[in-house]
C-alpha cells in the first residue's frame, strides 16, 4: 500500500517552502539532521508507517527514520520542478537513506571479464531479414504470455537471479512450450562456483552458465524464494527449464536492442540509483549515469500515447506495490550511446534447448 506525494501535501494544507538549492547530479539531496520536522510531515509519517506495516526497535530509530522521510520528501518536491514526464511517490523505500537503499538494493556485481560474450549479431541479422525490415511500432512480451508476475526480492541482492529467470522463462516460452515460473533460489544457493555472492549480487550470465553446466532449473514451486541464502538443494529429476545458449547484444547497441526485444525478452542492467520513487510515466531523468548497478528485465517497447515519448518496458525486482506494478517505463531518446541510465551497455538473451 503506497501513500501519494498529493496526500501528504493535504496533510498540511500547503506546499512545504524549499530552499533555492541545486540538485545534484546524483540526486543526493542533503538536509540537516537537526532540521525540525513539520507536523504535517510527522502526520503523514505516521499514515504512512501503518500503511507499510512499520515497526520499529526504539524512540531512536524511528527519529532516523523519520529524517529519512522528510529528506526524501523534500527530494521528491525538488525533482518534481524539473521538466519531466513521471510521477513520483513516498513508497515503500520512504524511510531509507540513499545508502541503505543503495546498500541493500542495488548490489548488481558487473564481472571485470565475462565468462564469455557470444554476440547476437549473426542471428539478429537473420531475424530482420525474416522481418523484412518491419520492425513493430510496439512489442509487449506479457501480452503474448511470456512474462510471469512480478515478484520481489526483498532485501536480499539477487536482482541478477530474478532478471536471469525471466530471460530463461521468456525464452522457453517463446520456443514453444508453457509458460513455467522457474526457481531464483536455485541460482542464489548454486551458482556460487560462477562468481555470484547470493543475496550479495551476481550477474544474469551466472544464471545462464549455471544451467548450462547443470542441465536445468527447477520450477519455483519446488524450490521457493527465500530472500536468503541456503544449502544447495538442487534436484536434477525436477529440472524443467533447459538453456541451449545464451547471446549478448553489442555494449551500446540501442538499435539492436530494440531488434532483439522484437525476438524475446531481454536481461539487462541499469543505474538504478535514481528512481527508488518513481511511480508512473515515462522515466526522462536527465542526470542518470551509466554506472550500471542494478538488473532489470525488457520486456518491450512502445510509444506514450499522451506525450508521444518513446519508452522501453522494464520490469523491475522491487516487487508489484512499486511503480506501475513493478514496471517502469523507461524513455528511449535519452543518452542514445549508452541508453537511458547505461541500459544499452550489457544486454542479453537466452536460448532454450531444442524440443
Amino acid at each position: 500500500m503506497r501513500l501519494s506525494l498529493v496526500a501528504i501535501v493535504a496533510l498540511g494544507g500547503v506546499l512545504l517552502a524549499l530552499g533555492a538549492f541545486r540538485i545534484h547530479q546524483s540526486m543526493r539531496v542533503k538536509h540537516s539532521v537537526n532540521e525540525k520536522v513539520p507536523a504535517h510531515i510527522q502526520a503523514a509519517f505516521s499514515k504512512w508507517k501503518t500503511a507499510q506495516k512499520r515497526l520499529y526497535a526504539s524512540p531512536q530509530e524511528n527519529e532516523f527514520r523519520l529524517k529519512n522521510f522528510y529528506s526524501n520528501f523534500l527530494k521528491i518536491q525538488e525533482i518534481s520542478k524539473m521538466k519531466i514526464s513521471f510521477t513520483m511517490e513516498l513508497n515503500m523505500f520512504a524511510d531509507l537513506s540513499e545508502e541503505e537503499y543503495r546498500n541493500k538494493y542495488l548490489t548488481l556485481k558487473e564481472p571485470k571479464e565475462p565468462s564469455r560474450l557470444k554476440s547476437a549479431a549473426d542471428l539478429l541479422a537473420q531475424h530482420k531479414a525474416e522481418l523484412k525490415d518491419d520492425i513493430p511500432d510496439w512489442v509487449d512480451w506479457r501480452a503474448r504470455g511470456a512474462v510471469n508476475e512480478v515478484v520481489a526480492q526483498h532485501e536480499c541482492g539477487s536482482c541478477w537471479a530474478f532478471v536471469g529467470i525471466v530471460a530463461v522463462e521468456g525464452a522457453w516460452k517463446i520456443s514453444g512450450r508453457n509458460l513455467e515460473k522457474f526457481a531464483e533460489q536455485q541460482l542464489v544457493d548454486c551458482a556460487a562456483w560462477t562468481g555470484a555472492e547470493g543475496c550479495s549480487g551476481g550477474w544474469m550470465e551466472h544464471v545462464y552458465e549455471h544451467i548450462l553446466k547443470v542441465g536445468g532449473v527447477m520450477r519455483s514451486s519446488d524450490y521457493p524464494y527465500k530472500a536468503t541464502v541456503q544449502d544447495c538443494k538442487e534436484d536434477k529429476s525436477k529440472f524443467v527449464g533447459k538453456l541451449k545458449d545464451w547471446l549478448s547484444i553489442p555494449s551500446g547497441d540501442c538499435k539492436n536492442l530494440l531488434l532483439a526485444i522484437t525476438y524475446s525478452t531481454i536481461a539487462t542492467a541499469i543505474d538504478a540509483g535514481y528512481m527508488p520513487f518513481y511511480k508512473s510515466g515515462v522515466y526522462d531523468y536527465p542526470h542518470c549515469s551509466d554506472s550500471i548497478n542494478h538488473a532489470v528485465s525488457i520486456v518491450g517497447y512502445g510509444t506514450d500515447w499522451g506525450n508521444g515519448k518513446p519508452y522501453w518496458l522494464v520490469r523491475n525486482t522491487f516487487g508489484p506495490e512499486w511503480g506501475e506494478e513493478g514496471y517502469i517505463r523507461m524513455d528511449r531518446t535519452i543518452q542514445p550511446n549508452s541508453g537511458i541510465c547505461g541500459l544499452c551497455k550489457r544486454a542479453s538473451f537466452a536460448l532454450a534447448a531444442d524440443k
